[in-house]
């Protein structure tokens, strides 16, 4: 009985959340309330409260689900030589993926308390770790030259969320990220010239 209590406690959360992110994508988060959330999802107001303290709280439980699905795509990538490119790619995939929930979460972030606020940007840092690793070990072994690690990640990721954030403006079909990749790919890559092989007496 208590295997099937818990499964079902499980089984109400990830309704929950599948529920609020889908309700976020149509409307945002500023306007949804956590009654329409539970009315959707088919269990009590009171329901939603026991699984999440509030409305901010259930906002940050979705961004971490899907925190660990692209972290959990990334870590192989960082055992592997020459990987740079395939990591962004890899990410560049996921945001295309589920680009209309990042678009929300780019437009409406500077209209959230600071405490979301900081539990977002601390969720994003954990991405921007994978690459900081990535980089700094491709540096080290002189596959690329020295260069301002953060400095090239602050480029990248503010590119992103600008770019998710006017979508509508860049984007002719719809997904900016697919319209744009090409251009960030290039642009970013080009940071990362390959380090100058010495000679044989060097």
């Amino acid at each position: 009985m208590t295997n099937k209590r818990s499964l079902a406690k499980q089984e109400t959360r990830q309704k929950l959340l599948a529920t609020a992110k889908e309700m976020l994508i149509l409307n945002g988060l500023l306007p949804l309330s956590t009654v329409e959330i539970a009315r959707q999802a088919g269990v009590a107001h009171g329901t939603l409260f026991f699984h999440f303290q509030s409305k901010e709280n259930l906002l940050v439980e979705v961004i971490d689900q899907e925190l660990l699905q692209i972290t959990t795509e990334l870590y192989p990538l960082l055992e592997r030589p020459h990987q740079l490119r395939e990591l962004l790619d890899t990410y560049l995939n996921f945001l295309e993926r589920e680009e209309l929930f990042f678009a929300v979460i780019a437009r409406e972030t500077p209209f959230y308390t600071p405490e979301l606020r900081r539990s977002i940007l601390g969720r994003e840092a954990a991405v921007r770790q994978y690459f900081y690793r990535a980089i700094e070990t491709a540096v080290q072994s002189g596959q690329i030259q020295p260069l301002d690690i953060t400095s090239s990640l602050n480029f990248l990721f503010g590119t992103l969320t600008y770019y998710l954030s006017l979508g509508e403006a860049f984007a002719s079909r719809g997904c900016v990220i697919a319209e744009k990749r090409a251009s960030i790919v290039e642009t970013w890559m080009k940071l990362f010239e390959e380090a100058p092989k010495k000679g044989p007496g060097a």
